[in-house]
């Protein structure tokens, strides 16, 4: 690169370029007194294109070459291809860059929504210019050949008098790339393979290349971010000399990454130690597990003459295994296929048909290979002597850890007692100790009760409490479970109503009605209650348009009221903006369902859409269980012993707490609370949210712990109280047989915050350790039966035991995904406030997101923006000076 910038220097060349790596390798290959001997101050156009062009690239170039003399205004980021000898578009001669700052999320949804810079997760993309004279610049959807609207995403066409003819002596290539037609008959066009979208004022901006594209899982990843990722991970790596790319290992696409080892640095990590980091990092910023990792020697990754790598090459050599291998590392054939998911036998399998370690030392390798799984990771990097908190267990990974085994091995490990940070060696003392148990009366048959006894039709403590709740409400609903879902893609909408049918066929809550018996609640588990999707065509209306009214049709659906007596309890509506683009939105009411359960019905719909689209017969078992076995269950063990002793705890521990938290509100607090609301945007960076993570790992707690101890500081500083409770939800399935049920399972704990004593932050966590680990002790006392038996004072301008719910779940998308499609969460807006704040967080691609839900009778938006911020700030702070 030095060459290169010393020609232009010596020959005071005025036009000259390269692609984005070529400006990074001459900030990275020179120093400072070899740019000072440089002058460059008559370059004017400095063209940069042939690869997405990076706008942190430009300005490490601007600021080291400054001293030569280099003007930012001379920067002309360009778009061109050799197909098109050889320019398309191109910036203003002498005009500083277009950049333009996005939404993350938004883009892989393959939408360019403009955000501030500042803002978590944006990205800022660099725009190559207008259209030059006499070229034609299209944005055109892939597979339908429709046109993109303005900031839509969509593969780049170009018409014009310099598009050459094709390709020499290959008439199949030339017919799909040079020959290309719209939907609406219009070209030839040329195809460039290249991804962008158009902004409003016709600059063009370039995403990445449509044949390079990542789709793991249903979701987008640019290579070039990956790599980016990667190369900052470690030194170990030559920048600018990877590739990422897919590969199908058992059926599912996996991530590989080719590098060229650096040899300039002194020592050398083992491949195994570079892997490790990569994995960390990538798995962290986009959520993506590393399958394979390829080390090369230097010079021999496959590239253009120009310089641009060959992804497809390296991909076709590294299946081939015929890259230059200085060392490699691949994922253990056991991580491939269970990492992600426990297969169906696996999963199906009870306690009398797997066997049972019969040894101590075969035991910790069935936990260990369990608890390695659940984590992703590689079950040797285990420490049998290190408290599993450490390896960022969360309650989440506890809860299906502890369901496992309870199903595998017939023993009894609460989830507590592994959120307690013990050591593998530590639970297989424990569990060494115990008789595998008998089998719960949950696994009684269903043919020993009928659904139309007595006791039956009885409802759960949650839907009793619910039924009463909606008779007050007189039609004004707000215990609605919603969801939106935008699907990107050939869509098989009648694959899609048939899965949705069998749902319905294979779970009794969404064939359930509620009817009035001398004023008490009845189930009615009906045959059949057919749930239709209503289709509505949307494709018609101008794009920009689009977007508004699926909101508008969204939000309606979340706002009109279920008839409890004649169902039925599930509203779909599918909302068709292309042939390749669709909205999914999805509400049940609550008395059928909760979040747990929306998870459970948008992975049975994905599974029975992938087997009915094509041809094959349903995949799923049969379920040996229905919501009506787990309230007749409740009814039965909730009682005597048990209730006493749940409710002897929850008195003790309750007793003299305030029954308010007395937070400042901008208005007075009505004498009868209404459910008006509004909610905020919360959003932590990925680099804050791992921070957060790894100080929780440190301290021997879990992430949700740990914002918990947050936010009661927060509530702390606002309200003055040292003494105050707070809500959060609970899973409410005991057993692991409930896991896979739709309904109202979801239970309320009651979490008492104490912060008397000035503690400093490390100390609050621990009580809030200390507090929330004995609350999960006792989580299956259900929230409805405590309010009864304590009888807390009456009160119709506030919720009874806390006015403020925190929660942090897993995203019901997390583990969903349709084949060819893209699945993308839409969030929905909520006029909804169910206390007088509600901070719930999902952790996802993007770090941690969520909203905070506020009463619009007490405070204003600005008040709720400020404690947002004032949240994020006491976060910062927490990571900085934990001690403090």
């Amino acid at each position: 690169p030095l060459r290169w910038l010393e020609e232009v220097s010596r020959t005071r060349g005025t036009i000259s370029g390269g692609p984005n790596f070529a400006f990074d390798l001459c900030v990275r290959k020179t120093t400072e007194a070899e740019r000072a001997s440089l002058d460059l101050s008559h370059w004017e156009v400095a063209f940069c294109g042939a690869e997405p062009i990076r706008a942190d690239t430009l300005e490490r170039f601007a600021q080291a070459f400054s001293v030569s003399g280099f003007r930012r205004q001379a920067f002309y980021p360009c778009y061109g291809l050799a197909e098109g000898t050889l320019i398309v578009s191109g910036g203003e001669v002498g005009a500083l860059p277009q950049q333009q700052a996005l939404d993350v999320q938004r883009l892989r949804e393959g939408r360019a929504v403009a955000v501030e810079a500042e803002q978590a997760r944006s990205q800022v993309l660099v725009g190559c210019g207008l259209a030059l004279a006499e070229q034609e610049v299209l944005v055109v959807h892939p597979e339908t050949f429709s046109r993109c609207s303005r900031g839509e995403v969509g593969e780049v066409w170009v018409k014009g008098p310099s598009v050459a003819q094709g390709y020499w002596r290959r008439p199949e290539d030339t017919q799909r790339d040079f020959l290309a037609h719209t939907a609406d008959g219009a070209g030839p066009f040329l195809r460039t393979g290249d991804l962008g979208f158009l902004r409003q004022d016709g600059q063009l901006f370039v995403t990445g290349r449509l044949k390079d594209l990542l789709i793991i899982r249903g979701r987008n990843h640019h290579p070039q971010d990956v790599e980016l990722t990667a190369e900052q991970a470690t030194p170990a790596l030559r920048p600018g000399c990877g590739a990422a790319f897919s590969v199908e290992v058992e059926g599912e696409e996996q991530l590989v990454l080719v590098y060229e080892r650096d040899t300039r640095r002194q020592q050398e990590e083992s491949v195994e130690s570079v892997a490790h980091t990569l994995r960390q990092r990538i798995a962290e910023q986009h959520e993506l597990r590393l399958h394979a990792l390829t080390l090369l020697a230097p010079g021999s990754l496959p590239k253009t003459s120009s310089g641009k790598i060959q992804r497809r090459a390296a991909r076709a050599a590294f299946l081939a295994g015929e890259l230059q291998e200085v060392a490699a590392w691949r994922e253990q054939a056991q991580e491939v296929t269970g990492a992600m998911s426990v297969s169906a036998a696996q999963a199906e399998a009870t306690p009398e048909t797997e066997a049972r370690p019969e040894s101590p030392e075969a035991l910790e390798a069935w936990l260990r290979t369990r608890f390695a799984r659940r984590l992703r990771m590689q079950p040797e990097q285990l420490d049998v002597h290190e408290p599993l908190t450490r390896y960022g267990l969360d309650s989440l990974a506890a809860v299906e850890f502890s369901h496992e085994v309870e199903k595998g091995l017939g023993l009894s490990l609460p989830m507590e007692v592994v959120l307690s940070g013990p050591s593998l060696a530590q639970l297989v003392e424990r569990l060494s100790s115990q008789a595998p148990r008998a089998s719960s009366s949950l696994l009684l048959s269903r043919a020993s009760a009928s659904e139309t006894n007595e006791e039956d039709s009885l409802p759960s403590f949650a839907q009793s409490r619910l039924w009463f709740l909606e008779q007050l409400a007189q039609g004004e609903t707000h215990e609605l479970i919603p969801a939106a879902v935008r699907l990107q893609g050939p869509l098989d909408t009648r694959a899609l109503e048939l899965g949705l049918a069998e749902v319905v066929r294979r779970h009794d809550s969404l064939r359930t009605t509620f009817l009035s018996e001398a004023g008490q609640p009845r189930r009615v588990v009906h045959s059949e209650l057919p749930s239709e999707l209503r289709h509505v065509d949307l494709s018609s209306l101008p794009a920009e348009q689009r977007d508004a009214e699926v909101r508008r049709i969204a939000f309606e659906d979340t706002r009109r009221p279920f008839d409890l007596a004649q169902g039925p309890l599930l509203r779909t509506s599918l909302l068709r903006l292309s042939d390749s683009e669709h909205v999914l939105v999805l509400v049940m009411h609550h008395i059928i369902s909760d979040g747990g359960s929306m998870g459970v019905l948008l992975r049975e719909m994905a599974s029975l859409y992938e087997a009915f689209s094509q041809g094959r017969p349903s995949p799923l078992p049969s379920l040996p269980l229905q919501y009506g076995d787990y309230s007749r269950w409740q009814r039965q063990w909730l009682e005597g012993d048990v209730l006493q002793r749940g409710l002897s705890y929850w008195k003790q521990q309750l007793s003299g707490a305030p029954s308010v938290l007395e937070l400042p509100t901008d208005k007075p607090r009505p004498s009868v609370r209404s459910q008006r609301g509004a909610s905020l945007p919360v959003r932590l960076s990925p680099e804050r949210w791992e921070a957060l993570k790894a100080l929780a790992r440190a301290e021997g707690s879990t992430p949700f712990m740990l914002l918990q101890a947050a936010f009661q500081a927060l509530l702390f500083r606002y309200s003055g109280q040292v003494d105050f409770c707070l809500g959060t939800p609970v899973s409410g399935r005991p057993r692991p047989e409930l896991d896979g049920l739709i309904g109202f399972f979801v239970n309320t704990l009651v979490l008492r915050a104490r912060l008397d004593g000035n503690p400093s932050f490390r100390q609050l966590l621990q009580r809030v350790r200390e507090t929330t680990l004995s609350a999960y002790a006792h989580q299956d006392m259900p929230f409805e039966r405590l309010v009864e038996e304590l009888r807390p004072s009456r009160d119709l301008s506030s919720t009874p035991l806390f006015q403020v719910m925190l929660a942090l779940q897993p995203h019901p998308l997390s583990s969903a995904s349709l084949p060819g499609l893209r699945l993308h969460s839409l969030e929905l807006e909520s006029h909804v406030a169910r206390f007088d704040l509600e901070l719930s967080l999902f952790e996802s691609d993007a770090g941690l997101s969520g909203t905070l839900g506020f009463s619009s009778e007490l405070f204003e938006p600005s008040t709720a923006s400020r404690m947002v911020g004032h949240l994020d700030v006491l976060l910062q702070a927490i990571v900085s000076r934990p001690e403090a």
